[in-house]
């Protein structure tokens, strides 16, 4: 929730300068162990950015809370793999399927995007 008062001035993103982590107050988690956003400002730790963004949270070394920028944390690859001959005699629909089965790829929980496409 974004605070209208000193130090937010109704800006997204705050900064603890004891930890050096940002928060993104528009999906604040206050768990008793999460974000504590209310404690943070009472101690005087708390910072705002100019421009107000998580680039230039970023760009000046702060941490992202696991809490309410976990949605950031999450990585994704992209991954293209050049076809064996025999996909060259199977329908695309078989192609994703065995790749959606038969694919162990390591650091991977799931298979969102499997696309089958001529060799350019």
């Amino acid at each position: 929730m974004r605070r209208k008062g000193n130090p937010a001035f109704g800006r997204r993103f705050l900064g603890n300068v004891n930890k050096k982590e940002v928060h993104d107050l528009d999906n604040e988690k206050t768990g008793a162990h999460e974000c504590q956003i209310n404690e943070i400002i009472k101690a005087k730790h708390a910072r705002t950015f100019s421009p107000d963004s998580l680039e230039q949270a970023n760009r000046e070394g702060y941490d992202y809370c696991a809490y309410c920028l976990s949605y950031t944390l999450m990585k994704k690859a992209l991954i293209t793999v050049k076809l064996g001959p025999e996909a060259a005699r199977m329908s695309n629909t078989e192609i994703v399927k065995d790749i959606r089965e038969g694919s162990e790829i390591p650091l991977c929980s799931e298979i969102e995007k499997v696309e089958v496409m001529k060799n350019a």
